[in-house]
């Protein structure tokens, strides 16, 4: 089973301070001792599993981390994060100890959302139906496999994103969040657009109005 971290890592931004170049190079460290332990474990499935001091424990290391990041101390957080893989340790030879079973060989890829659940995509019915009964602790809407998405890609939403996408490539889809009173683009509507995206899209924005209204979504770069 393949695993992919909600961590995505990227470069640092320069210039950069000392403690958080150090803190960006310990955190690399911590996602991959954690995307190891969960490549074999699973998302979260151990820390649910393991005996309650254990989670305690394991839980309060996280907050270790959390807090030498706050204090912007990195005596401290070398010493949380260096605790947080011992943490992972601690909750692997629980399981070995108690027969835990390893994740076994299904076409899987595992995803942490933005509210904290586990979606996963597997090959096929089949690999779902093995899933399933491995991991009873993940809901059963947040199982899919490659036909079912491939019957959601047909849809005419996401024909529609699939031709955007084909005109700028590197985009990708990303949540907006309209302002009430937004207009039917989720933003405020600009009469006599003149925004261009080609093709058969109708023109949906007037720039000349910019100045003159707010953009309905906080945080969008504009060049």
């Amino acid at each position: 089973m393949k695993k992919v971290s909600s961590l995505a890592s990227k470069m640092p931004d320069f210039p950069i301070s000392e403690f958080d170049a150090a803190k960006a190079s310990l955190l690399i460290e911590l996602r991959v001792a954690k995307d190891r332990h969960e490549s074999v474990w699973g998302i979260d499935r151990l820390v649910m599993l393991v005996d309650t001091d254990l989670r305690v424990k394991v839980w309060a290391q996280m907050e270790r981390v959390w807090a030498a990041q706050q204090a912007r101390d990195i005596e401290r957080m070398a010493k949380a994060v260096s605790g947080m893989k011992k943490a992972y340790q601690a909750m692997e030879r629980w399981a070995e100890e108690n027969n835990v079973q390893r994740v076994p060989d299904i076409s899987a890829v595992e995803w942490k959302m933005q509210d904290g659940s586990v979606m996963v995509v597997v090959r096929g019915v089949n690999d779902a139906v093995a899933y399933q009964q491995f991991r009873p602790d993940i809901a059963n809407r947040h199982v899919w496999c490659m036909e079912e998405i491939e019957m959601l890609m047909a849809s005419p939403v996401m024909q529609e994103m699939i031709k955007l996408k084909s005109l700028m490539p590197g985009s990708r889809m990303t949540r907006i969040e309209p302002a009430p009173g937004g207009g039917a683009t989720g933003f405020d509507d600009f009469p006599d657009s003149d925004i261009d995206l080609g093709g058969d899209y109708a023109k949906l924005f007037d720039t000349s109005q910019y100045d003159k209204r707010k953009m309905a979504t906080k945080g969008v770069n504009h060049a």
